[in-house]
Formats: C-alpha cells, structure tokens, sequence
C-alpha cells in the first residue's frame, strides 16, 4: 500500500454505495474509513480509527469548522422561530409566478448565500418550500436544486468554510506551504469539474432543456397530480426515530410564529 494502485479507489466505492443503498451519509462514511483502514492493517483497524478521530478531532480547522457550523445550526432555528422564513416565503410569493420562476429564485438564493454549504441549505430549503409547495413543485425536485446549488456554490467560492477546511487539509497533508493553503485551493478551483458541471445544470433542468427522466419526473408527476408533499402524521403512530425526528422538525417549522418580518430574515 506504499505505491499508488487501483486499491485506493475501494474505499470511496464503499462510501458511495453504501449512502445510496443506506441512505446514511454518515454511516457510508465511518465505514468507508474502516475499509480503508482495513487495507492498511486489518489487526489494527479500531485503534487506528480512534487514533485517526482524536487527531481529526483535535485539530485546529476541524474544532473552528464544528463551531461555526453548530452556531449555523441555532442560527436557522432562530431563523425559523422569529418567522423570518417565512416572512421571506411571503414575499418570494409576490414575485415568483409559476413554477420556473419559484425555482430559479431558489437557485438564485443559494448563489446569494455561499458562506456555508449547511447554511445555504438550510436556509434555502425552509424558506422556499413554502412557495415552491404552492405551485405543486415536488419535495424531490426542491431538493436537487437546494442541494446541487448549495455544495457547489461554497466550493467555487473561496470566501466559504469550505475553503478554509480544504485550505487547511492541504497544509496538513504537504499539498501546500505553510500559510499558502487558500492560495492553491484558488489555483484549483477552475478544475473543479463536478461544482461547475451541477451549477450550471441546475439551471437547464428548471428552464427544461435538460429533461426530466427516472424517479425525478414520477416525482414531479405525482407532485403535479397533486399528492400531498408531506402527509402530516401522529406522532405518536411513528416507528422509527428517524421518522420521529422528521415529523417533530416538520410540525416545529408549522408552528414556528406566522407573524414574523422580513427583516427578521434580513438581519440574521
């Protein structure tokens, strides 16, 4: 395992089957790392992971990055329980006048808000699902562009917490000098394929000059149909915790004070 090989290629194929099989990023993750780690040394896999999370976990970058993105985190409580969502929502209602043009706003937004690629998100999905609901746009469909706007945005601006993570990374790893590790992200920015290939695809998707096809149009047809985007459930009839947590998140935001002003957005 000293010389580049083929090998190295395993563990992200376990990462990416296992989060679309699963459906848990994080969980894909761990186990992709354990894989790796099994390739090094297969005696050794659980002390060298608990020695490689104590290291991730102590460094610097990494301790500054769980701060700034819990904070994002009560920031869009805030965000939400002050009603500045769905002030927002509002108004976004006011200007967007079909389908097309709910979704480019969307778009639009998450170009607008490139700090953090959880900030964005978040942001983005709670304050236009209400208006991309009114026009019969499935959750689906709200989510590609939420998510493919999001990420590649943060990536392809250096002034994100992604620069800094990656900036730090190739410090760490000897890609860069000491101090230089924004300046040679920069430099590798033009190469990023996959961000500037999902950035500009978003829009030919919602303009339709790229199709619809698979899982996504059955989605949209079924959203235009109109079947409901979320069924409202007891919680008390939920099974599993996942489920639970989703229900409880959806009825907080239902409940969160309809009385909120548009600078409540703004401000935060």
């Amino acid at each position: 395992m000293t010389e580049p090989s083929v090998i190295s290629l395993i563990p992200p194929i376990v990462v990416l089957t296992l989060a679309v099989v699963l459906r848990r990023p994080i969980l894909a993750l761990v186990l992709g790392a354990l894989v790796g780690l099994a390739l090094l040394d297969f005696t050794t896999i659980l002390s060298n992971f608990a020695e490689a999370s104590l290291k991730v976990m102590a460094d610097e970058t990494i301790g500054w990055l769980i701060l700034v993105c819990g904070s994002f985190g009560a920031h869009i409580a805030l965000l939400v329980r002050t009603g500045g969502a769905l002030a927002f929502g509002r108004s976004a209602l006011k200007l967007a006048k079909g389908a097309k043009s709910s979704l480019l706003m969307t778009y639009l937004l998450g170009v607008v808000i490139f700090i953090d690629d959880y900030l964005n998100a978040l942001t983005v999905g709670e304050t236009m699902r209400r208006v991309t609901d009114k026009f019969k746009i499935s959750r689906e469909m709200l989510a590609y562009v939420v998510d493919s706007t999001a990420a590649p945005i943060c990536v392809l601006v250096p002034l994100s917490t992604w620069a800094v993570f990656f900036g730090g990374l190739l410090v760490d790893n000897g890609v860069a000098a000491e101090g230089q590790g924004i300046s040679v992200y920069i430099d590798a920015i033009p190469y990023m394929l996959y961000a500037w290939v999902a950035v500009f695809m978003v829009p030919l998707v919602i303009l339709g000059v790229i199709p619809l096809f698979g899982p996504m149009k059955k989605a949209e047809l079924a959203a235009k149909a109109g079947k409901p985007a979320f069924e409202q459930v007891d919680l008390s009839e939920v099974q599993t915790p996942d489920e639970y947590a989703a229900k409880a998140i959806e009825q907080e935001f239902e409940n969160a004070d309809n009385s909120g002003k548009l600078y409540n957005f703004l401000v935060r």
